[in-house]
């Protein structure tokens, strides 16, 4: 017994593994919300990658213009045009 010697102070190991516990639930919600967080923008890039942009002309926009199905026009450089429904 003589070998082993005095007993370790164990309460600076006991406090820091219960402080870690206190973050595991932290860590879990973060790691879901950025799962999430990713799974909405892969979801918003591919919507992306499906949009068409106008490829005409704005004399041929004004020729199909319904002003009672569309309520505003958003321009974007080099002339691309999306036709946002006010519905």
């Amino acid at each position: 017994m003589k070998s082993i010697g005095a007993p370790l102070a164990v309460d600076d190991l006991r406090d820091a593994v219960e402080r870690a516990k206190k973050y595991e639930t932290l860590e879990d919600h973060y790691h879901s919300e950025s799962e999430e967080i990713r799974n909405d923008q892969d979801s918003l890039e591919t919507a992306l990658k499906k949009q068409m942009l106008w490829q005409g002309t704005l004399e041929e926009l004004e020729k199909i213009w319904d002003q009672s199905r569309f309520g505003a026009l958003i321009f974007y450089p080099k002339s691309a045009v999306t036709l946002v429904s006010h519905k």
